[in-house]
């Protein structure tokens, strides 16, 4: 991976980074992948506007303001704003002179980030403020070193690219749905199990704690989520699994623990099942 400075825009070569994987990207391939991984540290003329664009494009702001145009509806940007853009969808991104941005930024693209966007209720020409303070740009930090460092090539960089989507898509469910009680309360139980997923234990482990029955936790999910409570907690203990396999020399069985499996033969057959290979090759395939 070539980490590179695009002079045709105006940003300080000193510090933004942008990380190339794939220079020739290819929306109708199959599969997900990733093209390019940056932050923008922009200076006050700033300014890019185009009528199409090769990728699916995810900016995240963490400082500054400005805005941004997207099919021809003009949204303010400020820290903790977020914007979609991609093929079909012109845009213009504009500074405030006073107030230049910061932003992490990843373009991805194959028919399978199409799906995982449609999947999670996310679309290109989306814009809306997340109300996360500190979770997200840790996980573009992430990203963006496991780019730089060329870290287990594409499998994680797409993993870490959908958490992001994944987490994203939950803040967007949170803006519109935010006075409904109901949800509320599923906000605090799927909070619940994303910030526990790592300790041992099933769903109906999970309601305990949470003090309400297996089936209200499901209806909650049922109604609110395109995901089941399992499905939620297999994906998040799937994704951390499969991390720590490429990028750490932890055994099976030691990921197995860190991953919330008390039984490393009931997480192998899991993992196979969710990934499609053992986790054994898993490591041997994508472990730099």
């Amino acid at each position: 991976m070539v980490i590179l400075y695009d002079e045709r825009v105006s940003v300080d070569p000193q510090l933004s980074k942008y990380c190339f994987i794939e220079t020739n990207p290819d929306m109708s391939v199959s599969g997900f992948g990733v093209a390019l991984v940056g932050f923008d540290k922009t200076l006050p003329e700033y300014s890019i506007d185009r009528s199409d664009f090769e990728c699916v494009g995810l900016e995240y702001v963490v400082e500054g303001e400005g805005s941004v145009v997207l099919g021809g509806q003009t949204y303010p940007l400020r820290r903790q704003s977020f914007f979609i853009y991609g093929p079909g969808m012109p845009h213009a991104i504009s500074n405030d002179p006073d107030r230049p941005m910061s932003k992490f930024f990843v373009d991805f693209y194959g028919d399978e980030a199409v799906r995982a966007l449609s999947a999670l209720g996310l679309k290109v020409g989306m814009h809306f403020e997340s109300a996360l303070d500190n979770r997200l740009p840790v996980l573009f930090e992430g990203l963006l070193k496991d780019a730089e460092r060329g870290i287990g090539a594409m499998s994680t960089l797409e993993l870490s690219v959908r958490l992001i989507l994944s987490v994203l898509a939950n803040e967007s469910q949170r803006e519109v749905l935010q006075t409904d009680h109901a949800y509320q309360s599923y906000l605090r139980c799927r909070d619940y199990i994303e910030a526990r997923y790592t300790d041992a234990g099933n769903v109906a482990d999970f309601a305990a704690d949470l003090n309400i029955s297996s089936a209200y936790l499901s209806r909650l999910f049922k109604r609110y989520s395109k995901e089941t409570p399992y499905q939620l907690l297999l994906r998040m203990r799937m994704t951390y699994a499969g991390n720590l396999l490429v990028a750490t020399r932890q055994s099976v069985q030691q990921v197995a623990d860190a991953s919330g499996f008390q039984d490393p033969f009931h997480f192998s057959h899991r993992f196979k099942q969710y990934f499609g290979v053992s986790p054994r090759a898993f490591k041997q395939r994508y472990q730099r």
